[in-house]
């Protein structure tokens, strides 16, 4: 699908809206808000229709649709113009929260089409290769290493990992926008929605293990490139998040370079390891610190000794 899917990603919907407003980062967030409606509506319809010829070529056609609008949000984030994270005084674009609210709905309606796939995939052999054939199409991780001539796309891989890439790209590099307390409530909200799609493309890439082939533990891994934007590394090794699997240069994210082994995490998994404890002596102060000023997540699980896996959440309302 590639040759449909550079066609679609042309800028004359974005044009068509720009002249209406002054700011070209409200222009493509208007544009974005706008393909999310579109989606979600017809996502809702494909999923009231039987697995059958038709469902898969309508189901193709909305992931190629569901790419492009994820490859737009990559390219503004790239360019350092997150719609998630943008604020502006004429206020000419929707709530970014309302945004990823509804990117939230889009992708829950999504999980519950896979979720249904890979059953059917299980048990009807009919039907079984075909399914296999569609998971791939959400699943498959990045296959190439970015060279001097080459970088990776998100496009070279499938929507559930390209939406996890984003959700962290934009935790990890977007708060230094922000200037709290003026922007606490959007901050917050936003930062929570994007962590809300994180776990839910976890736990949907984790729950199709058994269907799939070459599943990695942290499927960020297979993406080798630094997460800083604009990474000015030339050379240099990369680390790899001992938790979610992004890489990056600890220089790019102002780690320790000389740190421990397993102190290997991103700044936004490390925030999140320490709130685990913070939530579980009560200590608000830090909770504070550890949610608006390094985004960790409470809902990003961490081994216990005596627990298991848990998250601040758990450990908060126990």
């Amino acid at each position: 699908h590639s040759d449909s899917y550079e066609g679609e990603r042309d800028d004359d919907n974005v044009r068509a809206v720009t002249p209406q407003l002054k700011c070209h980062v409200c222009a493509s967030h208007v544009h974005h808000h706008n393909q999310i409606d579109q989606l979600l509506g017809d996502l809702r319809a494909i999923a009231n229709e039987q697995v059958d010829g038709r469902f898969w070529v309508e189901f193709v056609t909305f992931v190629t649709r569901f790419k492009v609008l994820l490859q737009g949000l990559e390219d503004d984030s790239c360019d350092g113009t997150s719609i998630f994270y943008h604020t502006c005084e004429r206020n000419e674009a929707p709530n970014p929260i309302f945004t990823v609210a509804k990117l939230v709905q889009l992708f829950h309606v999504l999980c519950q089409i896979i979720a249904t796939l890979i059953a059917t995939a299980s048990n009807q052999s009919t039907v079984k290769d075909t399914n296999k054939a569609l998971l791939q199409l959400l699943f498959r991780p990045w296959r190439k290493e970015a060279t001097k001539k080459t970088s990776i796309s998100p496009k070279d891989c499938g929507v559930i990992l390209q939406i996890l890439r984003i959700a962290t790209f934009e935790i990890i590099n977007s708060r230094e926008d922000f200037e709290p307390p003026e922007n606490l409530d959007q901050l917050l909200g936003v930062t929570f929605g994007l962590q809300l799609l994180q776990t839910m493309a976890k736990n949907i890439y984790s729950d199709s293990k058994t269907e799939l082939h070459n599943f990695l533990d942290r499927p960020l891994e297979s993406y080798k490139t630094c997460i800083r934007r604009n990474c000015q590394v030339k050379h240099g090794p990369l680390t790899v998040c001992n938790v979610c699997g992004v890489r990056f240069h600890k220089s790019c994210l102002g780690a320790n370079e000389n740190s421990d082994v397993k102190e290997n995490c991103c700044p936004s998994c490390k925030a999140s390891a320490q709130l685990v404890e913070a939530a579980r002596t009560s200590n608000l102060s830090d909770i504070y610190s550890l949610v608006v000023e390094k985004g960790a997540s409470p809902l990003q699980p961490f081994l216990s000794e005596t627990a298991g896996n848990e998250t601040a959440l758990h450990v908060a309302i126990r």
